[in-house]
């Protein structure tokens, strides 16, 4: 267990519980695959509370944060609370989440929720570091869906600001603009 690590709240489900007909180990514990070509069963997930000071940068992180965008998600962590787990190896190195943990730490969180990969190897994480980070970069956006939703953001009173989406006023303003083209040209 990384130095530091409190034992946390790991229970997502206090009875059996089967949805559309499946089992939680089901949808949430399908393993990965081996090389034998097998699935093998994952543990369930479980969440552990650590100070991000003991948390150690990856040396080899390919991904980079500006200032500002770890300013981003610090307010995002203020608004929303800190909804994703940071991933960690088995002596408390960061795999994902450098960018929230600066934050925490810019923050001044004492406490931060980690999930530990104990069953990757070192060579699968070096891998995963940058797969989590590509396989999200290749996903694209319904525009029409994205300028539905900042639109109505937009007309709502909302008490915090809309930018805190990651998208800047300008950009909300040019999707709103290239959907209301587009449904002009029908």
């Amino acid at each position: 267990m990384p130095r530091g690590m409190l034992e946390g709240s790991t229970a997502l489900y206090k009875e059996p519980v089967v949805i559309g007909g499946r089992s939680p180990e089901l949808l949430l514990g399908i393993g990965r695959l081996r090389n034998r070509g097998a699935m093998a069963p994952m543990e369930r997930l479980k969440v552990t509370y650590v100070s991000p000071e003991s948390l150690e940068p990856r040396a080899r992180n390919p991904r980079t944060h500006t200032k500002k965008q770890v300013r981003q998600i610090a307010e995002s962590i203020e608004r929303f609370g800190f909804n994703n787990p940071v991933l960690v190896d088995r002596a408390g190195g960061i795999v994902a989440g450098h960018g929230r943990v600066a934050a925490a730490k810019r923050l001044g969180l004492q406490q931060v929720p980690t999930i530990c990969l104990e069953d990757l190897t070192e060579d699968e994480i070096r891998a995963y570091v940058i797969a989590d980070n590509r396989l999200a970069e290749l996903a694209g956006w319904d525009r029409e869906t994205l300028a539905l939703e900042l639109q109505g953001l937009a007309e709502l009173k909302l008490d915090f600001d809309i930018t805190i989406t990651g998208f800047e006023t300008a950009e909300i303003d040019e999707v709103a603009d290239s959907s209301r083209q587009a449904l002009e040209a029908l």
